[in-house]
């Protein structure tokens, strides 16, 4: 019986850790400049993330979260609004999604944003990967 038991954990671990995992719909290898805190960071520096840049980051948690401290020049779009947030987030930018862990950005990735006809997404994952500053 322990063993049917861890290997049910261990099933439901894989399961939540593959649920969370990137999405990635930008252009083969474009992702890689922006996968971790440092590259991200320096993509914001250069003014990439802001007005006419290429770049959309999008924190998809509540507000109440968001408040309290987000990434630099991100957006807040809390998940339950991201289908109806077609003005504040142009299709023709890439768009960089995240949450607390990654698994609401994956959702809004893969059930909102894809099939509203976005086709340039990357899932950055958990807001804890985030190693600058916090905006507030």
């Amino acid at each position: 019986m322990r063993k049917f038991k861890a290997l049910g954990m261990l099933t439901f671990v894989v399961f939540v850790m593959a649920a969370c995992t990137g999405y990635d719909t930008f252009p083969t290898g474009e992702s890689k400049g922006i996968d971790d805190s440092e590259s991200l960071k320096a993509l914001i520096d250069s003014g990439a993330t802001v007005g006419e840049g290429e770049y959309r980051i999008v924190d998809v948690r509540p507000n109440r979260k968001y408040k309290k401290g987000h990434i630099p020049t991100a957006i807040n779009i809390p998940n339950g609004d991201v289908a109806a947030s077609g003005e504040d987030l142009p299709k023709d930018k890439k768009i960089i999604l995240y949450c607390e862990t990654g698994g609401r950005a994956q959702s809004a990735a893969k059930k909102k944003l894809a099939p509203a006809g976005y086709s340039r997404i990357y899932n950055w994952g958990g807001f804890g990967r985030w190693k600058g500053e916090p905006e507030k």
